[in-house]
């Protein structure tokens, strides 16, 4: 719901900027609505996701075989985020943060607090669940190593941009 209603916004203010007829904006806003009730604005939000991770690779190869001194960023920022997505590389940045903020707030804590009362609810009882302990303990593991990595990334992000948590 979080990742809806950032991209709902962007894509909001974008129609805002065009400035059509009062009527044609309402019927794009009605479009826009139908069109997030339905599965294909998941297709959306994945090939905004793939065409970022692909963006990103592309990129960072170029920088570093090129030893610093070819950037394709501006480029591929015009072309691929603004023509095909009509949005600013910074405001797809924002929508996957938002997106994994919302990730670790909404499953990787739940994950882990029912993973925790699994585990120990089969050392405790004597339950036969047909799950193995050290599986379990290596999810819950991996789950907080997660949970620690892209809180340092929320943290040196927040502390790159001069904003405080408090």
């Amino acid at each position: 719901l979080v990742s809806y209603s950032v991209l709902i916004a962007l894509l909001e203010t974008e129609f805002k900027q065009l400035k059509p007829l009062p009527l044609m904006r309402r019927c794009v806003k009605t479009a826009i609505g139908v069109f997030f009730m339905t599965p294909l604005c998941l297709a959306y939000f994945v090939l905004i996701d793939v065409t970022f991770m692909i963006y990103v690779v592309f990129s960072t190869m170029i920088f570093i075989v090129s030893c610093t001194w070819i950037d394709v960023k501006d480029v591929v920022d015009d072309y691929v985020f603004k023509r095909l997505f009509s949005l600013s590389r910074m405001q797809v940045i924002g929508y996957r943060r938002l997106r994994t903020l919302s990730q670790l707030i909404f499953e990787t804590l739940p994950q882990i607090f029912v993973q925790l009362r699994i585990l120990r609810a089969l050392r405790t009882q004597s339950l036969s669940l047909d799950v193995d302990t050290n599986d379990l303990v290596l999810s819950i593991g991996v789950a907080i190593l997660h949970l620690v990595f892209e809180a340092l990334i929320i943290y040196l992000d927040s502390r790159a941009c001069y904003i405080s948590f408090y």
